[in-house]
């Protein structure tokens, strides 16, 4: 009878990239926005100024990906910013 030996190999697969999950920070002040969005693993992208309502200047009034979209890990997101 003859025996044979098998040597069984266990690999684990790298561990995954963290994703970008897009917050959202849409009514807050850009350095805010700024800080939450490279805690989500993500990036700010371009920043335009558009004309608003006095109460909204300085703050986030739309953005690009939609909060809660996961994207991969350095994912830009684009804002725009309410100005006069």
């Amino acid at each position: 009878m003859l025996s044979r030996a098998f040597e069984v190999s266990t690999t684990t697969p790298p561990p995954s990239q963290p994703k970008c999950k897009v917050p959202r920070v849409i009514g807050m002040r850009l350095a805010v926005a700024r800080k939450k969005i490279a805690n989500a693993n993500c990036n700010t992208g371009r920043v335009r100024r558009a004309r608003s309502r006095k109460t909204q200047v300085g703050k986030v009034l739309s953005q690009s990906p939609k909060a809660g979209s996961v994207r991969t890990r350095g994912t830009k997101v684009n804002l725009v910013i309410g100005r006069r």
